[in-house]
């Protein structure tokens, strides 16, 4: 879990590590306004002054990478560590941002115990839009999943009855477009997916949308006849559906 919480107009980033959460030294300097040497100086000689359990805990060193490609040192602060290192900083400001970065621990912890990402309320006009956007998009992209889904288990149980591939009419029941069995092959024939003997072309086959067998069967006069059936495959499903969405609805018509 990652979560950024806006301190003082500021991005703050907070982490997870192995249940518990941690903010780097170099984010309380840029916050609290100071350089982030003198950040770690005031951490290194309060550390001398507490026992090594409390600091190993509280303040593990870590390194980060500077814009210039060099390896770097910063503390990550629990909460409990935070409290520790900014008790020196003065000024209505400070105690301010105390506040709030002790609100954002809490509010990260909650939502580490509920198991949900830490969640920002919207402050402005804005904020309140773009989360709403964001719901939108969310509930949007989900519908669709679950549309999508719907049909691919359709079709799985279509293709499952089959053992292999599903006929063109079974397809347009699964596919549920409103298009029949006959207006299918004609769409499919007037888009040059299918010869006018409803066999696709090898191009369509190549991809792997159809397959093609043949039947044998004998009339009663004893005379053996060769049938020839197209068959479709999940991504022929998934490719007829697109092409019949991309046709102007009159061309798409009704059942003939």
């Amino acid at each position: 879990m990652s979560n950024v919480i806006l301190i003082n107009d500021n991005s703050v980033e907070f982490k997870n590590n192995e249940g518990k959460i941690y903010v780097s030294s170099r984010e309380v300097a840029h916050t609290f306004e100071k350089r982030h040497a003198d950040v770690l100086e005031k951490i290194k000689t309060a550390l001398l002054h507490v026992d090594k359990e409390f600091s190993e805990r509280n303040f593990p060193l870590a390194e980060y990478v500077d814009e210039q490609g060099k390896k770097r040192p910063e503390y990550l602060l629990t909460k409990d560590g935070f409290i520790f290192a900014v008790m020196g900083f003065t000024g209505a400001k400070a105690a301010k941002w105390k506040i709030d970065f002790i609100n954002a621990f809490n509010q990260m912890e909650q939502a580490l115990k509920n198991n949900q990402p830490a969640f920002k309320v919207p402050t402005t006009m804005v904020e309140a839009l773009e989360l709403a956007l964001e719901q939108a998009k969310h509930i949007e992209a989900l519908n669709t999943k679950i549309e999508n889904d719907k049909h691919k288990v359709e079709f799985y149980d279509a293709v499952a009855d089959s053992k292999d591939a599903i006929t063109i009419g079974d397809a347009a029941k699964v596919l549920n477009m409103g298009v029949g069995r006959n207006r299918l092959f004609q769409i499919l024939r007037n888009n040059k997916i299918l010869q006018s003997n409803n066999v696709p072309y090898q191009e369509y086959i190549d991809r792997g949308y159809f397959r093609v067998i043949e039947q044998q069967w004998t009339k009663p006069d004893g005379e053996n006849c060769l049938s020839i059936k197209t068959l479709v495959y999940q991504n022929g499903l998934d490719f007829i559906r697109n092409t019949i969405r991309r046709l102007p609805l009159l061309q798409v018509g009704d059942e003939l």
